[in-house]
């Protein structure tokens, strides 16, 4: 079962890298594994066509607000991961994105029995804020679908 959290794990590194945290989610599901995080989060982010089909629906949408647009390449892309890398450690990969409206961080955070994805946002104006709150909902369920596929 999956478990949610509003703040960054005690265990984690993101907070040597968020600036500022305007919201942040923390979803882990129990699973003891013996495979190295880079292949867990290739794995977490192969992501069910119905979420691709969110995604583009959200581009449609967040166009004429001038948004980066989630292309298909994106979503599953060559290298499995599907924002820039930030740091990677032994038990911990961390990947960062910025848009006009929010910078965005992402944790994949293996624990002994446990895996756990944490999102930070920093909202850079209004429109971040008014953003998530529209697309959160489909932030959790596809965050959640990710981890009970794991």
């Amino acid at each position: 079962m999956t478990q949610l959290a509003y703040n960054i794990p005690t265990h984690s590194r993101l907070s040597e890298y968020v600036s500022k945290v305007d919201y942040c989610d923390s979803l882990s599901e129990y699973k003891q594994t013996t495979e190295d995080i880079t292949t867990i989060t290739k794995r977490l982010f192969q992501l069910p066509s119905w979420a691709i089909i969110l995604f583009r629906i959200r581009n449609v949408l967040v166009k004429p607000l001038g948004l980066k647009l989630s292309q298909d390449e994106d979503l599953n892309p060559g290298n499995g991961l599907p924002f820039p890398e930030l740091a990677c450690f032994e038990n911990e990969l961390i990947m960062h994105a910025t848009d006009k409206h929010l910078k965005f961080w992402l944790s994949v955070l293996k624990t002994e029995t446990s895996v756990i994805v944490t999102t930070a946002l920093e909202y850079k104006m209004r429109l971040g804020k008014f953003y998530f709150f529209l697309i959160k909902p489909f932030h959790i369920l596809i965050i959640k679908s990710m981890l009970s596929r794991l």
